[in-house]
């Protein structure tokens, strides 16, 4: 069973983020510590983070970050 969760930072337990630390692992190889700065550093609390699971395994995820940028005076947001 495909199972798809969309949270917040504010959701994320530190067990979930562990998962998802270890997940990137297998494609970054920067090591966790170095995963765990980044992402303390850079994810805010309003970020989304899309997790699929397949049965009762991680296997996909997707973080989208709320940013604006301005354009012919305009302010725009966008997802990063």
């Amino acid at each position: 069973m495909i199972k798809l969760i969309n949270l917040k930072t504010n959701d994320l337990n530190k067990n979930l983020i562990k998962e998802i630390l270890k997940l990137k692992e297998t494609h970054w190889k920067n090591g966790l510590v170095s995963q765990r700065k980044y992402f303390k550093k850079n994810i805010l609390k309003d970020d989304q983070h899309i997790i699929l699971y397949y049965k009762t395994c991680l296997s996909g995820y997707v973080l989208l970050r709320k940013k604006q940028c301005k354009y012919k005076k305009k302010k725009l947001s966008y997802f990063h």
